[in-house]
């Protein structure tokens, strides 16, 4: 049987670019050689394509892979460009397809769909521009969250995007630096609570969707064993409604808020989550006995029995 040819997309022009390229180092260690054969596709800082190291060109470099491992992060990897592009090419690739990626993580969109989906998230109001950003428009958003509350662009990585708003006089200076990097804004109530991520994954364990064990967002990943049965499972119940809702695929991390009364708020799903060795994701495989190579193994079965639209096949 011939090998499967496997190109690992890393990098990207993106403020997640270090954790990217860490992903796909982990990824590309880790896949099986006897079955695959591997190759680097990195994407320089400057947005410049290379196979294993030779400068190329975006179509040249995917066409001759069976499967692209898309390992991008940021908002390079999810605003669907990247995914649009490989759906135009006709390749195969891991993650969900250009709409439900943009989808999940365009905010007004994503918190408006776990609305209408009687999903609980935090509160926000929507900057459409920057000259919306005047003493009197910003006074509603604290006449109806009190501070601190939560400043994040529309589209971009919220670890590292997000500012938090304790002073009154940083609100409007916040709100005008986040529209530096996107194109409107969104005001979130902040939730008091416990970070909980959980992990998901397709067709495992007999599961269309396998929900992964909660876990605690610490620097070192915790399984959340103080919880409440009811509450592991309900945290559990919303993470596969949620995957299932943005028509994510193969897997996907779902970030909640966990109050004190057990009260939960989902932040956002997460569709291309870390994958380097030390990450949340990874280690809640570990939790469950699911080793890493056996992760990558199925992932790449799951889309090898995508059609080239990311319909599945009959």
């Amino acid at each position: 049987m011939s090998k499967l040819n496997i190109g690992v997309l890393r990098g990207g022009k993106s403020d997640m670019y270090e954790a990217s390229l860490k992903s796909g180092a982990n990824i590309i260690k880790n896949l099986n050689k006897e079955s695959y054969n591997v190759t680097d596709v990195f994407i320089s800082d400057e947005n410049i394509w290379h196979i294993n190291g030779i400068e190329t060109t975006p179509f040249d470099s995917v066409l001759r892979f069976d499967v692209i491992f898309n390992s991008l992060h940021g908002k390079y990897g999810s605003e669907g460009n990247i995914q649009h592009h490989l759906e135009t090419s006709g390749v195969r690739f891991t993650g969900p397809g250009s709409f439900s990626a943009i989808s999940a993580k365009n905010r007004i969109f994503m918190k408006g769909n776990l609305i209408k989906n009687n999903i609980r998230t935090p509160g926000y109001v929507v900057f459409e521009s920057i000259d919306d950003v005047v003493p009197e428009s910003v006074k509603v958003v604290t006449d109806r969250f009190p501070l601190p509350v939560v400043v994040k662009p529309n589209i971009g990585d919220s670890a590292i995007s997000t500012i938090v708003v304790k002073n009154i006089n940083d609100l409007i200076p916040s709100i005008k630096k986040t529209f530096e990097i996107s194109d409107k804004v969104i005001i979130e109530e902040f939730i008091d609570g416990m970070d909980v991520s959980v992990g998901i994954i397709d067709w495992y364990r007999d599961e269309f969707i396998y929900a992964l064990p909660p876990g605690e967002n610490k620097p070192d990943f915790v399984i959340a064993m103080h919880l409440d049965y009811k509450v592991k499972r309900e945290l559990e119940d919303i993470a596969r409604k949620v995957h299932e809702i943005f028509g994510l695929r193969h897997y996907s991390k779902i970030d909640f808020i966990l109050t004190k009364k057990n009260t939960i708020y989902v932040i956002e799903p997460d569709c291309t989550p870390k994958l380097d060795e030390n990450s949340f994701f990874v280690k809640s495989l570990e939790s469950v006995g699911f080793k890493f190579p056996d992760f990558l193994d199925h992932v790449i079965t799951l889309t090898m029995k995508q059609r080239m639209r990311g319909q599945m096949a009959e």
